[in-house]
């Protein structure tokens, strides 16, 4: 399911002219939205992030961008006990009970956040970046991407 940012956070547009009269724009900002993994499970989607200007002519090939992890949190209020029939005799702590064991299916400690990718494409003469993301894990979230797109044509 894609899906759209909440809101746009400090959009910020420079624009110049090249010696042939072409629009030359510089684009960044945060796109803000939240993205939540699940228990045992990594979650995978994409995000349409319009972006700046109207466009009289622009081709997809003459824009650069880039997104990037902006803001992720994980909050985890489980906690859970791994009973000692369960531990090797020689791991340390054998005796505390909220020991977290690697590869252990209740290791809460394991998260993932990811920008897979960014297409772009336009949509009513702007330009979108198509972001493709991922979270993994109980209370991993994903909160802000970061852009950056350079672009050259002929505004509106």
């Amino acid at each position: 399911m894609v899906f759209a940012p909440d809101w746009l956070e400090t959009p910020t547009e420079l624009r110049t002219k090249t010696i042939d009269q072409k629009d030359l724009v510089f684009l960044s900002g945060y796109a803000a939205f939240r993205f939540e993994g699940r228990e045992f499970d990594l979650i995978r989607d994409d995000i349409y992030i319009p972006v700046g200007p109207i466009w009289r002519e622009l081709k997809v090939n003459e824009v650069v961008a880039s997104v990037g992890l902006a803001s992720i949190s994980s909050h985890r209020s489980l906690n859970f006990d791994i009973d000692d029939t369960r531990l090797p005799h020689d791991i340390p702590g054998r005796g505390d009970k909220k020991i977290r064991v690697p590869g252990d299916p209740f290791n809460l400690d394991e998260s993932l956040w990811a920008v897979d990718n960014c297409r772009i494409s336009k949509l009513n003469d702007q330009i979108l970046l198509q972001c493709a993301v991922a979270v993994g894990g109980i209370g991993s979230i994903l909160w802000k991407l970061v852009y950056h797109v350079n672009a050259i044509g002929f505004l509106s």
